[in-house]
């Protein structure tokens, strides 16, 4: 059972690079890599240009994360995907685990790991590390963690996010309205519970996520995207939503 796994990026190269790195060499479970690239200098083109064994489509322009991941999942032909962040390191077992999660709750649509750099309860403020073996120490520590490993949550932040295929062809992709991104996976979330599919958190999973490294750039234009979208999200789905 094949997983893809789609790294929307906008430069950041080393980041994509060290994600892709990270991939490679601790997902055991079968997997797919698709990269799109939304808009890269052109040196940032052709470096993903040479990587090996992933799938890149390029986007001519920034469209942003919501059009950037629906360019990738409309490529998607397996039963389950992944939408990364190009800023995140997964850790050992983290998708064979995620996965069999999946498997053994049929209802479920949407299922996040735990984290470093994150809002809300997919944050872990006990994550402290400074190497990568300090981090896979961690997540080894996260792995044997006791029940409940599952927690049911109406929001799941779309930094690491593993969706069913079954989800997608029903409710279709992100809502491109949000630009370049904040508060479509509220809206995706919302959708799913909608359409009859569940979200959860994985207290066993955890992938460490640098946080926020594409928007960083936009300086006050990122406030002002957060009140854009959320004006809208309010506007399509209500106040009692948020």
């Amino acid at each position: 059972m094949s997983t893809t796994i789609i790294i929307p990026c906008k430069d950041g190269l080393n980041y994509t690079k060290n994600c892709l790195m990270s991939i490679f060499t601790k997902t055991k479970a079968p997997f797919k890599v698709i990269v799109v690239d939304d808009g890269s200098t052109e040196e940032t083109k052709r470096s993903l240009r040479k990587i090996k064994n992933i799938t890149l489509l390029e986007n001519t322009s920034n469209m942003g994360f919501p059009k950037s991941c629906n360019v990738g999942m409309r490529a998607v032909k397996t039963k389950y995907f992944v939408l990364m962040n190009n800023d995140v390191e997964v850790t050992k077992g983290w998708l064979s685990m995620l996965l069999e999660v999946m498997e053994k709750n049929p209802e479920l649509g949407i299922l996040g790991p735990k984290t470093n750099s994150v809002s809300g309860p997919q944050h872990d403020p006990n994550a402290h590390y400074n190497c990568n073996i300090g981090l896979e120490q961690y997540a080894y520590e996260v792995k044997k963690r006791k029940p409940p490993r599952i927690e049911p949550f109406p929001r799941i932040v779309f930094f690491c996010v593993l969706i069913r295929s079954k989800l997608y062809k029903k409710i279709g992709g992100l809502d491109e309205n949000f630009g370049l991104g904040n508060f479509e996976d509220d809206d995706y979330c919302l959708r799913a519970h909608m359409s009859g599919y569940k979200a959860a958190i994985d207290h066993n999973v955890f992938v460490h996520h640098y946080g926020s490294k594409t928007f960083s750039k936009l300086g006050k234009g990122f406030s002002d995207l957060l009140i854009k979208n959320k004006a809208y999200f309010m506007k399509k789905w209500g106040s009692s939503k948020i």
